[in-house]
């Protein structure tokens, strides 16, 4: 037999356990033999105490005096401490009694209280589920975002990228630049041209040198404008080669060709020798 059996024992003797848990008992007093005598005692214990009770109530200071020592001692020694067969004061009678019943009454109600607080627990146990799955939902949700917005980042900034090659290719423009005179017949002079940022680079090779207080100059022709427009003075090392990068001096609508003439050492604003070389 369990403490638990015990004090349903006893508070089955008092007629204070609920239909429910009267059920239970005595479902497991068909299968104890020691429950059923437990019960049988505290059931004659209890009559026993009813018997011995006097028939007027006793005097208020004692009945208050009883009932405050009784709240003072522990539940477990009021319920299980007294031995009922030795009691035979009737005051003595009166206040195992009233011990018993007072704890046999706690423990009901501390039981009704933990059922009654039993739903709201399991709903709140629901709710934190919720909660929880709700919060693991959220960030499932925001990852996924993160992955999609770092995939879409990635393709922008890929397109960017290609859209910028591709802006920069279609702005460019080759030209090569030819003699018809012996002297520079073998000389290459090729022209880089980005419309876009108003430069270009000028690669040269095997270009004879030139005479003494001469350089050569190169000249952007612009349909837009009269004359020829300045792109700057080029010097080549001994072996004929040089590559520069030019900006003319003025701005450039459509660079249609380039030339390349020689001119007096560091240059001329207007051309004022032979052209040598020019684009097709």
């Amino acid at each position: 037999m369990t403490d638990r059996q015990e004090e349903q024992a006893a508070m089955y003797s008092l007629h204070v356990l609920d239909e429910h848990d009267k059920r239970i008992l005595r479902s497991e007093m068909k299968v104890d033999a020691r429950l059923r005598e437990a019960v049988a005692e505290f059931e004659e214990t209890a009559a026993e105490i009813a018997h011995l009770l006097p028939e007027e109530a006793p005097p208020p200071e004692l009945r208050a005096r009883l009932l405050a020592e009784i709240r003072r001692s522990k539940r477990s020694n009021i319920v299980t401490g007294v031995v009922f067969g030795f009691i035979r004061s009737p005051w003595v009678a009166w206040a195992a009694a009233a011990g018993l019943a007072f704890g046999a009454f706690r423990l009901w109600e501390e039981k009704q209280q933990i059922a009654a607080q039993i739903p709201a627990l399991q709903a709140s146990e629901v709710r934190a589920k919720e909660e929880t799955q709700l919060a693991e939902q959220a960030k499932t949700e925001l990852e996924q975002r993160l992955v999609a917005a770092t995939s879409n980042t990635a393709a922008l900034t890929a397109e960017v990228s290609r859209l910028k090659q591709a802006n920069a290719v279609s702005s460019m423009e080759i030209a090569t630049l030819r003699s018809g005179i012996k002297r520079y017949e073998e000389g290459v002079a090729v022209v880089v041209w980005d419309s876009n940022a108003q430069q270009g680079q000028l690669k040269m090779d095997k270009m004879p040198p030139v005479q003494p207080n001469k350089d050569y100059q190169l000249w952007v022709i612009d349909k837009a404008k009269t004359k020829p427009v300045d792109a700057g003075v080029v010097k080549v090392n001994d072996r004929g080669r040089a590559t520069i990068t030019f900006k003319p001096v003025q701005p450039i609508t459509d660079a249609s060709r380039f030339a390349l003439s020689v001119e007096k050492e560091g240059g001329v604003p207007e051309g004022e020798g032979s052209i040598i070389m020019i684009s097709p």
